[in-house]
């Protein structure tokens, strides 16, 4: 590989694939860049690390209306570097996705079409700027493009298994996003809504051919058939509702006259000349009051349900410009069915369904319950008690083999409805595993599973049943821990598989952020029970994001799946703690220690306000002492100096807590402990030296032997672990081969000899050899 400017063969052929390098700051590439870009006709592919470079983001993002097919993967990672650039791809139309530890991205590549590969290293990928510290290679090759394109298509799938449709809804007029849109299939019981960005995600299986519906307050509605062979992403363009005005009412039961909360309305309109329908949706609050705030004017029908209460129709609405809607009289619902089933949720492989109804001479109802996507399936039903205001109707459903999530009970074609979630899991396929009353969901990944088996989600017991670090953990919110087990037929895969399995949990929003802010820089994490290790929750690696399917305001929080147990979501509230300092030679030995979510090989760093933004944090030096994961020993060299300078540490946690504290006072607070000695005797030797060393307990040591110009000649020990303040190392100098030295003997001469501790200490010397 070379540079055109500086060396010749800038263009190599390897068998027909023909590779075009560059090196940098020689080589003008930007060029490069935009032409290769430009030539995409079907598709550009993205998968970095981190990814800043602001010519290849304009370029990619001005290719969007003539590609149809553009997507990025970025590492999630701690920070998540590339959060700029990922909502600006997305906000685009362009489909990112986060790669939240599936498979480690260790490149940054870009692949256009089927035809080119472009490799840049992580400055280019951060900074167009011509000092940017990386290589550029091309390659013109449709077999390597397909096998980048191949691995791209992995990667991805590996972090969107679960994900059976998604796409963007934006306004029709100026193309921006809109967010809490409602996207729903008709006739199945599947919705999501959009984010901040218009994006939405839907999961589940699809049949074949089916409708899609987006909905949005202040805006029409809108229908698509889409057919399942062609693809994941169905995007939506609303119109605007120009001009609507609106409507409000209470409900009530008939009987008691009381409010009735919880009743979903939904208002139909149909547009004039086209047909195209438009479903504006509310629901009544705890007073039983209901509001339209944006009805558009016109004719329309009203729709009222509630699970336990008969379906009403309201007809004949006219909306008109400056006549907003009140009604005078409360609206009024007849109970009809109120319906049980248990188990809720189902554990077994079938369950019960109790029905009562509030007309004695009724006839026995149709009942049927469609399982997701599945046709309806009729329930045979029989009277199983009568009372003076009630007849009790029974039915047993056995459960569809294979089958998961949610179901709905129908009564009398939709009359009465009850949603149930199965839980039941029959392992023989790619599973997700929901048990909404826990907000809890489990990914199961498809090589994870040897055979069949069942699993349960089920109460983890009392929060404070369970010791919480030392006191440094809390819950958050209302969540409370879950216990998963799995049955003895149900194998996980272990960790390193090529797939894992996937915990999610969700917490209130508001909750989230009142931990976030009560915390000292940390957030909530997922923590698993480790009854082995100490009886002490583990904090897993975690990924966050906003939920945007409840519409709810919920966070999801994901973490690994590796095995059963407790699982719970804590946030840790304080930062490590300093649990001794001592100063040694003028270097500081810290120990800290952190009972919540634990420390780090970077738990400890240099902090000065008077280095420059990019430079203020420097790591010191772990002693290797790493006694747990909860207790750490770090050497600060020079402590002095960065006590007079200003220096501050900065101690940090594994969930992101940290604090502050001048290196002066540290310094201070420090207990001074004898330096280290190092005397060798006999000095001149003829066949053995040895080397005492004192003061330097606990530490380890590495002695090395030069000769009188500096060139090393061996290692009389490596690491070696000294057990008290005055331990020996005896130097044979008549098997000098068994150091591995070069020259395997010694004539009359001085060697230097250099003793280096682990603790970051050095001595050096002359030892005299007469022979």
């Amino acid at each position: 590989a070379s540079s055109p400017v500086n060396t010749p063969n800038a263009n190599i052929n390897f068998n027909g694939v023909a590779v075009d390098t560059a090196f940098l700051p020689e080589d003008a590439i930007d060029g490069k860049i935009t032409s290769i870009i430009s030539k995409a006709s079907s598709k550009i592919r993205v998968i970095a690390g981190e990814f800043k470079n602001s010519l290849m983001i304009d370029n990619i993002i001005g290719r969007k209306s003539s590609v149809s097919d553009i997507s990025a993967l970025f590492e999630y990672g701690a920070a998540a570097d590339s959060k700029e650039e990922f909502e600006k791809f997305r906000r685009a139309g362009i489909y990112a996705v986060y790669n939240r530890g599936f498979t480690k991205l260790s490149m940054s590549a870009m692949v256009v079409d089927n035809q080119y590969v472009m490799l840049f290293g992580a400055g280019k990928s951060k900074n167009n700027a011509s000092e940017a510290d990386s290589s550029f290679i091309t390659i013109n090759s449709s077999t390597v493009a397909s096998a980048f394109n191949a691995f791209f298509d992995s990667a991805m799938q590996k972090n969107t298994f679960d994900i059976t449709l998604t796409g963007q809804v934006l306004n029709s007029s100026n193309k921006l996003p809109l967010d809490n849109t409602r996207v729903w299939f008709q006739n199945l019981n599947a919705s999501a809504y959009t984010d901040h960005l218009g994006w939405y995600e839907l999961k589940g299986e699809l049949p074949a051919e089916f409708i899609v519906t987006a909905e949005r307050e202040y805006y029409y509605s809108k229908d698509i058939i889409f057919l399942k062979k062609n693809g994941r992403r169905l995007d939506f363009l609303l119109d605007h509702i120009i001009s609507y005005n609106s409507l409000s009412g209470f409900i009530i039961d008939k009987t008691t006259r009381s409010p009735i909360s919880g009743c979903g309305l939904v208002a139909v309109y149909i547009e004039q000349g086209t047909g195209t329908r438009t479903f504006i949706r509310t629901s009544t609050n705890e007073k039983g009051f209901f509001s339209f705030k944006a009805l558009p004017l016109g004719n329309m029908d009203i729709e009222i349900s509630h699970p336990n209460y008969q379906k009403r129709i309201e007809e004949g609405y006219t909306i008109v410009s400056g006549a907003p809607i009140s009604l005078g009289n409360p609206i009024t619902l007849e109970t009809n069915y109120i319906i049980t089933a248990y188990p809720n949720p189902v554990f077994e492989d079938n369950f019960l369904i109790n029905i009562k109804d509030s007309k004695v001479t009724a006839e026995i109802p149709y009942v049927s319950i469609k399982q997701n996507n599945y046709i309806e399936i009729p329930v045979a039903m029989r009277i199983a008690a009568a009372a003076d205001m009630k007849n009790i109707y029974v039915g047993n459903y056995i459960v569809k083999k294979g089958y998961y999530g949610a179901a709905r009970i129908n009564v009398n074609g939709g009359m009465s409805y009850k949603d149930v979630n199965i839980d039941f899991l029959q392992a023989y396929k790619k599973y997700t595993y929901s048990a909404p009353a826990r907000g809890v969901s489990l990914a199961i990944a498809e090589n994870a599973v040897r055979r069949s088996g069942y699993l349960t989600v089920s109460d983890g017991g009392a929060a404070g049943a369970y010791p919480f670090n030392g006191g440094e953990l809390r819950p958050v919110g209302s969540v409370q821990a879950v216990d998963v087990a799995f049955s003895r037929g149900l194998a996980i895969a272990a960790d390193g598989g090529s797939e894992m399995s996937i915990i999610e949990m969700g917490v209130d929003s508001g909750a989230y952020k009142l931990a976030v802010s009560g915390a000292s820089g940390g957030r909530p994490h997922i923590y698993r029970y480790d009854a082995d290790g100490g009886g002490t929750w583990k904090m897993l690696e975690t990924a966050v994001y906003e939920s945007a399917a409840t519409g709810s305001g919920e966070v999801k929080l994901k973490a690994s799946l590796n095995e059963g147990g407790k699982y719970g979501v804590f946030c840790d509230n304080i930062p490590p703690r300093i649990e001794k300092v001592i100063l040694k030679s003028g270097r500081l030995i810290i120990t800290l220690k952190d009972e919540g979510s634990g420390l780090n090989d970077k738990s400890l760093s240099i902090f000065s306000e008077k280095r420059p933004a990019e430079g203020n944090f420097m790591a010191s030096v772990e002693s290797g002492e790493a006694r747990s994961a909860r207790e750490r020993e770090f050497i600060i060299g020079g402590a002095q100096a960065l006590a007079e300078d200003g220096y501050n540490l900065c101690v940090s946690d594994n969930s992101g807590n940290y604090s502050l504290t001048p290196v002066s006072k540290i310094s201070r607070l420090a207990v001074k402990s004898k330096e280290e000695r190092v005397e060798v005797y006999p000095n001149p030797c003829r066949a053995f030296a040895k080397f005492r060393i004192r003061n330097a307990a606990a530490d380890q040591v590495t002695i090395s032997v030069y000769d009188s110009s500096g060139g090393k000649l061996l290692d009389v020990c490596d690491n070696h672990q000294l057990m008290s303040d005055d331990a020996e190392v005896i130097f044979n100098l008549n098997s000098l081969d068994a150091y591995g030295a070069k020259n395997a003997k010694a004539a009359n001469t001085v060697l230097i000899y250099k003793v280096k501790f682990a603790s970051g200490a050095e001595r050096t010397g002359k030892l005299a050899v007469i022979k």
